[in-house]
């Protein structure tokens, strides 16, 4: 590992810090250098446990195969944003069973049974985000059965649809009253990936033709952007509105003054505030956060 002398002598879980400082950055080559820096601090530690070797870490908040099961993930992850998805399939595949990460205790089986559960979730986004529609359909059931997944499902769907020029009307039909609750969020991993949806929904609608719809989504998309304080995305926000306002109806251009007004009021924060969650992020996005 290129320049793994630099990391080896931490702490698992102050890599994992590290890992999800170079997530909020969106640093996706530094998250991938340093997932694998993880893989092989772990699976040194573990080597040493298995051979009987005092251990090396007084302390770890969590039982080993999770650092494991987590470098792998993150991995997966940077390699699903650099558009590498055979190679994030590979991570996937290693994260499906740990079990033999043993000795396990009750925890342990179920970090184990539940990075199962994120293969799975993230194995259909990376085969929907590829373009293999003809998963959709055990996807939309996978979601069914899954409420929590349904709105980094739906991003996952949305993005899949701009990319590959997919139809997805039915779907967002299926999931018609989940979608109707996804303003009741408060939590900000939620409201992220609903910005996500937000102006995945917008880029969709736009490709469809439906350029006044589309705005409605473009506005709400400021609005999250806004009350998440991420910079980026607002400014991004703008400039899709920006090239669309001509389709703008007045309403929808007074909604939109206000938000002009904070940026010339400088009311946007430059520092980009992600809330991390564990596993997932989008890609589970992974998926999702």
């Amino acid at each position: 590992m290129r320049d793994f002398t630099l990391y080896e002598s931490l702490h698992p879980d102050v890599i994992v810090k590290m890992l999800k400082m170079a997530f909020s950055f969106e640093n996706w080559d530094k998250l991938s250098e340093i997932s694998n820096v993880l893989c092989i601090c772990v699976h040194r530690i573990y080597e040493e446990q298995q051979e009987g070797v005092p251990r090396k870490y007084v302390y770890l908040e969590r039982p080993l195969v999770y650092y494991y099961g987590f470098g792998l993930l993150m991995r997966g992850l940077a390699l699903l944003k650099q558009g590498k998805y055979e190679q994030s399939g590979e991570c996937v595949s290693k994260y499906t069973d740990l079990s033999w990460m043993t000795p396990l205790d009750e925890e342990g089986y179920q970090i184990v049974e539940d990075f199962r559960f994120y293969a799975k979730a993230n194995r259909y986004a990376l085969d929907i985000l590829s373009g293999r529609d003809e998963r959709m359909d055990e996807y939309v059931h996978f979601l069914r059965e899954n409420p929590e997944e349904v709105l980094p499902g739906l991003n996952n769907i949305l993005q899949s649809a701009f990319l590959h020029n997919l139809d997805v009307d039915h779907i967002l039909h299926v999931f018609a009253e989940e979608i109707g609750r996804f303003g009741d969020y408060e939590d900000s991993v939620n409201v992220a990936y609903y910005y996500t949806y937000s102006y995945f929904l917008a880029v969709y609608l736009i490709k469809k033709g439906k350029y006044r719809e589309s705005v409605d989504y473009i506005i709400q998309s400021l609005s999250l952007s806004h009350k998440l304080h991420n910079d980026r995305e607002f400014k991004q926000c703008i400039a899709l509105f920006e090239t669309y306002r001509d389709f703008a109806s007045d309403v929808q251009i007074d909604e939109y003054k206000v938000f002009q007004k904070f940026i010339l009021e400088g009311a946007v924060n430059n520092e980009k505030m992600v809330e991390f969650m564990d596993a997932g992020v989008n890609y589970h996005l992974c998926g999702n956060d």
